[in-house]
């Protein structure tokens, strides 16, 4: 009867741990969305002493080697619609997922310190 009173302890242990792990990646990924679409709108993002904003996005997409092509092609067609149009979408969605980089680090440090200041 012991043992089982262990492994029942042990599972709502797990279970716990569990739920606490979703809520904090739930709440990495609403912040992420939230600090990205700000960073994208051109609003300043605090997080601690830091600042963020949009030249930082610009700073991440262009450590890509994909972003630097698709500047360069952008560039040379500006004559061609079409191909500007889809390049231009590349070009957007570079952007995004560096604002998206950038917002997850953020998103994951405010979290972290706050479970480390509630302990």
């Amino acid at each position: 009867m012991n043992a089982h009173c262990i492994i029942t302890n042990d599972i709502n242990h797990f279970l716990l741990l569990q739920k606490q792990e979703d809520e904090k990646a739930s709440t990495i990924d609403t912040l992420t969305g939230d600090i990205s679409k700000d960073l994208l709108a051109g609003n300043h993002v605090h997080v601690g002493k830091d600042d963020w904003h949009f030249d930082d996005v610009l700073s991440k997409a262009f450590e890509s080697d994909d972003f630097c092509m698709v500047c360069e092609a952008l560039a040379r067609t500006r004559g061609d619609r079409e191909a500007f149009s889809n390049l231009s979408e590349e070009y957007q969605a570079l952007i995004a997922e560096a604002a998206e980089d950038i917002a997850f680090k953020l998103a994951t440090t405010l979290v972290e310190d706050r479970q480390h200041d509630r302990m």
